[in-house]
């Protein structure tokens, strides 16, 4: 063989050699961009114990997990919100599923359905799934509904659900978000539509959904907020937006966001709230002006949930309540609003406030109900509204 054959003959080898090297890489990089991200998030961390979250009161509907892990619901199920095919109104509790950890409910209406809201639920091994609306979608409300349970995320050990955007928290404490992002409630300074889950922020141990604002706390106990500020819910002494996260105040155990407004509660017991007030005293400082900075309304408190009927347990398990209460969703009998916290009940551990009705979980495992009941959200079998506590059943877990 001649020297020129025999350099033709490595030159082609080589050039074969660096086509298919050139292939490969080619290969792994459109893996890495195109197919990784359709990969579900979460998946591959290691497993963490989920935080159990029994009660969850939503649009119409109400949810709650027995000691046993199953899921019952009851109310509102024309667009599949309670999970089920069949679209049929519950007025007692049915079950829905088995192995629930945990279940979440946005309280605020979805701006293209005059009647839907998010649903969640965390199953013990950490996955979590979908109910009802999927603001990972278009806006089309007829793609937006799911009829049945969907698995979305893996490792998951918390959720918040707002108006039109979700936020979870995998087992490393990174928090993601997606949904409507109009006012960069999603905190990634991205698309007016998130269409899938976007990291947003690491070291993050609770987080909280308002209607189009957003809250979360990290392990040092500082409080970060985003998103829409027309109220200064975000409690910066402003009332512009915040697209990323910017640090509010320190000191943080737990928060809770509302329409508007903003309420934690520091290390010491203290419960700040600040935001829109109404006119019916929606932050509970016995005023009725909104405000742009926190302001501290009650010690002693250890759960707290923002709304315009908000509530508060305090210590020693009393369930404090203020706000509006023009349907009894206070639950102090009346229909009067009250500007400063009133006390609802004793012996209170949990609590959830639904778009106008309210379930809390008392130590024995009872669940009670109170409020608006046009959809047996209250689940006594009943559609009558009520101004004051009613049982509605037992075994409900207590955390």
């Amino acid at each position: 063989m001649s020297e020129t054959t025999e350099s033709s003959r490595k030159k082609y080898l080589t050039n074969n050699m660096l086509k298919k090297s050139a292939l490969t890489v080619l290969i792994i990089i459109i893996f890495y961009i195109v197919i990784t991200p359709f990969r579900m998030v979460g998946h591959g961390l290691e497993a963490a114990e989920v935080p159990p979250v029994s009660i969850s009161a939503g649009v119409d509907i109400s949810f709650a997990v027995t000691d046993d892990g199953d899921l019952w619901a009851w109310g509102f199920n024309s667009p599949g919100q309670l999970g089920t095919e069949w679209r049929r109104t519950q007025l007692h509790p049915i079950k829905i599923k088995s192995d629930v950890a945990a279940v979440f409910s946005s309280n605020a209406r979805f701006m293209w359905s005059s009647s839907n809201g998010q649903s969640m639920i965390i199953t013990s091994n950490g996955d979590l799934w979908l109910l009802g609306l999927d603001v990972r979608r278009s806006t089309n409300i007829r793609t937006l509904l799911v009829n049945t349970p969907t698995k979305i995320m893996e490792n998951v050990i918390d959720v918040s659900l707002g108006e039109g955007h979700a936020m979870a928290i995998t087992s490393d404490n990174t928090l993601w978000g997606w949904g409507y992002n109009r006012y960069g409630q999603v905190g990634n300074d991205g698309p007016r539509w998130v269409q899938r889950p976007r990291r947003i922020m690491e070291d993050v141990i609770a987080v909280s959904a308002g209607d189009n604002h957003t809250m979360a706390i990290t392990s040092d106990g500082t409080l970060w907020g985003w998103g829409w500020n027309m109220f200064g819910q975000l409690g910066l002494g402003t009332t512009e937006d915040k697209h990323r996260p910017v640090k509010i105040m320190e000191n943080v155990v737990a928060t809770s966001t509302g329409i508007g407004n903003t309420m934690a509660i520091t290390v010491d017991g203290d419960l700040w709230t600040w935001g829109r007030n109404g006119r019916e005293g929606w932050l509970g400082d016995g005023t009725f002006e909104d405000r742009h900075s926190p302001a501290k309304i009650k010690s002693n408190v250890v759960a707290v949930v923002a709304d315009p009927s908000a509530m508060a347990i305090t210590a020693d398990g009393t369930l404090w309540a203020w706000g509006e209460n023009s349907l009894g969703s206070l639950g102090d009998g009346t229909t009067e609003h009250r500007p400063i916290p009133v006390k609802i009940m004793t012996d209170v551990v949990s609590i959830s406030r639904g778009s106008t009705h309210t379930m809390a979980l008392r130590t024995d495992g009872s669940l009670w109900g109170w409020g608006t009941n046009r959809f047996g959200q209250l689940g006594d079998g009943t559609t009558e509204n009520r101004h004051y506590p009613i049982k509605i059943m037992e075994g409900v877990y207590v955390p």
